[in-house]
């Protein structure tokens, strides 16, 4: 189970992995009990939730070592749940070791002795001077994130940051499926610790293996997620537009709200994405999500044999992303630098109709790149 949550824990932090679809991949594709899958949610979301805590305790013991992901991801856990799960640390330290001996012999030492000190030394004071440095390392927020809410929120960003303090597993209650009260009396039923506002909903323990998550009813997204469709608050039949659509939590979000009544159209620049937004659908919606796939590029043959390619995905469209305002992109004369030659467009516009014919073509732009009437020519 512990090789399981370094796993995840790596996967999340070093390949960007999605919290919520790594824990449920790993606890679905593994024989763990009901007790061990609870612990590996909690050190799973606990060690991404406080890593930069952790790497700040771990500093002096690391600083000038070449550590490896994976190394690195298991002091960060083992000091998470040393100090903040409070299990037995010749437990936590003979077990790490243990499994990183399998794979490295020579890190497997590395962590032993590195664990050993932080227990005999205690967890050092967070000293910094500067207070968005300091509340960044303390809630384990990125330093302009926190520099931001502080520009925002000066006399309110510690309770803004210390309100997402505790490890909790969230969802969205599906009332497409179920209502709260329902979702309340199944939850106290069962004994499961929550809280709940709205539809947003925090528990203690994860839900994934009940019939609320696996009939649909409870769809996990995290709270801040949930916000864009709250503030949104499209009404029934409205048309929407959700540009970097995956996993698709926002729209499902959105279709809930409307009752389920209308389109939305999902982009996203990956088609593996686009699978994701898929096979989510069934479960959490009522299928009625047309997926739209995005593209970019600036070479008509290879853009063509994208779309042929595209066909064979259950999609509805293919948008030409010519608004991307990356440096990078732009300066490759991708996205937005497509404008400074607006000919082009046309030309690739073509060329993604003809490799799928059968297909809605649009066109995704930025003012600033191009005017309206720039635009419409290019479509017309």
């Amino acid at each position: 189970m512990y090789q399981l949550a370094i796993n995840a824990i790596t996967k999340i932090i070093n390949e960007a992995g999605y919290v919520n679809l790594v824990i449920s991949d790993n606890i679905k594709n593994s024989n763990l009990t009901d007790h061990e899958r609870r612990l590996f949610t909690r050190i799973v979301y606990g060690t991404v939730e406080k890593y930069l805590l952790l790497d700040y305790y771990l500093k002096p013991y690391t600083t000038g070592k070449k550590i490896k992901p994976f190394i690195r991801n298991t002091l960060r856990m083992g000091v998470y749940m040393i100090y903040f799960m409070d299990i037995a640390n010749h437990f936590v330290v003979n077990e790490l070791v243990k499994i990183v001996k399998k794979q490295d012999y020579h890190g497997s030492g590395m962590v032993n002795a590195i664990l050993r000190s932080i227990i005999r030394d205690g967890l050092r004071e967070i000293k910094v001077s500067d207070k968005a440095e300091y509340l960044s390392i303390k809630y384990s927020y990125a330093l302009e994130l926190v520099k931001e809410l502080m520009k925002q929120y000066p006399n309110e960003i510690e309770d803004i940051l210390s309100a997402s303090e505790g490890v909790y597993n969230t969802y969205r209650i599906n009332t497409l499926k179920i209502s709260t009260e329902e979702v309340e009396s199944l939850l106290k039923e069962r004994d499961v610790e929550y809280k709940l506002e709205n539809t947003t909903l925090w528990t203690k323990n994860s839900l994934i293996n009940t019939s609320l998550f696996v009939e649909g009813k409870i769809v996990p997204q995290d709270a801040s997620s949930q916000q864009v469709a709250l503030v949104t608050n499209p009404l029934s039949g409205s048309r929407i537009l959700d540009a970097c659509s995956a996993p698709g939590g926002k729209a499902y979000h959105l279709a809930t709200i409307m009752g389920n009544i209308g389109e939305i159209i999902c982009l996203d620049i990956y088609p593996h994405k686009l699978k994701l937004i898929e096979e989510l659908i069934a479960p959490f919606c009522a299928g009625n999500v047309p997926v739209t796939l995005q593209i970019m590029g600036n070479n008509p043959s290879m853009l063509e044999t994208t779309a042929k390619l595209a066909s064979k995905l259950p999609i509805v469209g293919i948008n030409l992303n010519a608004g991307c305002p990356s440096k990078r992109v732009c300066s490759n004369g991708a996205g937005g630098g497509l404008w400074k030659n607006p000919t082009q467009i046309k030309e690739l516009l073509l060329a993604i109709k003809n490799g799928a014919p059968n297909l809605e073509i649009s066109l995704k732009t930025r003012l600033g790149f191009c005017n309206p009437e720039e635009s419409y020519d290019v479509l017309g």
